[in-house]
């Protein structure tokens, strides 16, 4: 059965990102686990998908840091990521959310549409 609201299709989770853009900050948020057929009987932690994923969010958060105060939580899943809106952060949110499209292109089944 389908369960859209909970990210899940066929009992599997799903991706979901997005941007996060307030007045004052900009960050981005990425939430669930690869549901392609061939990452979905990777053992825990070696998923390429995910992997692709964390790599660009995490790099993104990162590199934010870097240039501005931020806020970072992460927790089994999930991770979201705001700091202040400047051009170099707004720059590197809009690069890690067109590198995730990007992946989403190539291996549509492991996303929340």
């Amino acid at each position: 059965q389908q369960r859209r609201n909970d990210y899940y299709i066929m009992g599997c989770l799903m991706i979901s990102f997005g941007r996060i853009d307030r007045k004052n900050s900009i960050g981005l948020f990425v939430k669930g686990h690869a549901n392609s057929e061939k990452e979905a009987t990777a053992p825990n932690g070696q998923n390429m998908v995910c992997a692709a994923v964390s790599a660009i969010s995490l790099t993104a958060c990162v590199a934010c840091q870097k240039h501005s105060w931020g806020k970072y939580e992460e927790k089994k899943g999930e991770l979201r990521f705001t700091a202040d809106k400047i051009p170099a952060t707004t720059a590197l949110v809009e690069g890690a959310l067109d590198g995730l499209e990007m992946i989403k292109k190539q291996y549509p089944n492991s996303f929340e549409e």
